[in-house]
């Protein structure tokens, strides 16, 4: 949301009209709405896909009506559902926040914690959940563990537990 409302404000400052769709996690809405903004003979969209698998649609819908494309936040491919199995060449440019960074400082941070609470790495275990197709998701979650790691003086933490989200039906 807060993205949204300075993206306003700059589009406003620009002379430009933005309207803003809240999406939520609604796929269907997702297809709907470009279709929406594309017959209203939009030159440009940026999303934030609640669901990575519209991303070729959404892509070929752009496409089709000669409209400029950009993400916001999570990577979409060109070519098929799961932007962390695409081609670079395939991923729609990306604006926002670096995920590795991100994840770098959580890691950092929780290394520091971890050290504070004097745990025994024996006896302590760290679940780690994501969506595994999202790609931001996926550079956050690993750069975390790698500063984590690096954190407790570079030795590697093999009580990890990864866990699917949302698990598979």
């Amino acid at each position: 949301m807060d993205e949204a409302a300075g993206a306003k404000a700059k589009a406003a400052e620009l002379g430009a009209d933005l309207k803003v769709v809240n999406l939520g996690n609604d796929a269907n809405k997702t297809v709907s709405e470009v279709q929406s903004a594309i017959a209203r003979k939009s030159d440009g969209l940026i999303i934030v896909v609640p669901d990575p698998a519209v991303g070729q649609q959404v892509v070929q819908t752009a496409r089709d009506a000669r409209a400029a494309l950009l993400t916001a936040d999570d990577q979409v491919c060109a070519s098929g559902p799961s932007p962390a199995q695409c081609a670079a060449s395939d991923l729609v440019p990306r604006i926002g926040f670096s995920g590795r960074q991100m994840g770098r400082r959580v890691g950092q941070r929780a290394a520091e914690e971890f050290k504070k609470a004097g745990w025994n790495p024996a006896d302590t275990r760290i679940i780690s959940a994501w969506k595994q197709d999202v790609t931001v998701f996926g550079d956050r979650v690993k750069a975390a563990k790698d500063a984590f790691d690096q954190g407790r003086a570079g030795s590697a933490y093999d009580n990890i537990i990864d866990v699917l989200t949302p698990p598979p039906v």
